[in-house]
């Protein structure tokens, strides 16, 4: 567990390392990007949050079952809370996004992309992007429904064909 924690720290400290060196300038253009595309701090810990409450809920009626009704908001209230807080009141999160944003953009990208995001195009593209994103996750999951059935054959004979069993 100590070794885990060491390399995930090795990992991650040279990005936040790395965005101690980019310009305020450069943080204004990433925070203005950011925020255009729905993806401030504010924005993820929302998002985040109402994933967390949505998977963490049912675990929780799941494992404790004679928990009572009252508790859950309660509960989604913490979770939401600690997210704001680790999102909006610490500064590792948009640290991370400068180390994320800062090393592929110089600032004349930044803002052509800032540009393109203000004009009646880029507007549309925010707007149209999350209904872009299901349609391709609903078309993905039909491929992927589609090729079970060859997958689950193909693993079989080769399985078979190695010699290993397989319980029907």
């Amino acid at each position: 567990m100590k070794n885990l924690i060491v390399s995930i720290a090795l990992v991650c400290l040279p990005s936040i390392c790395l965005a101690a060196d980019i310009s305020d300038s450069k943080r204004l253009l990433i925070d203005r990007l950011l925020e255009q595309t729905g993806q401030s701090s504010k924005d993820s810990a929302a998002l985040l949050s109402k994933a967390m409450v949505s998977q963490m809920l049912p675990a929780i009626r799941h494992t404790q079952p004679n928990l009572e009704a009252r508790a859950y908001p309660i509960i989604a209230d913490e979770i939401q809370q600690i997210v704001l807080d680790k999102f909006l009141n610490d500064s590792t999160i948009a640290e991370l996004m400068y180390a994320a944003y800062a090393p592929r953009f110089n600032k004349q990208e930044l803002e052509a992309i800032i540009k393109f995001y203000d004009s009646n195009a880029g507007k549309k593209l925010i707007k149209e992007t999350p209904a872009i994103m299901q349609a391709s996750m609903v078309a993905g999951q039909d491929i992927g429904r589609t090729l079970l059935p060859l997958i689950n054959e193909r693993i079989k004979a080769r399985l078979q064909l190695e010699g290993i069993k397989i319980e029907q």
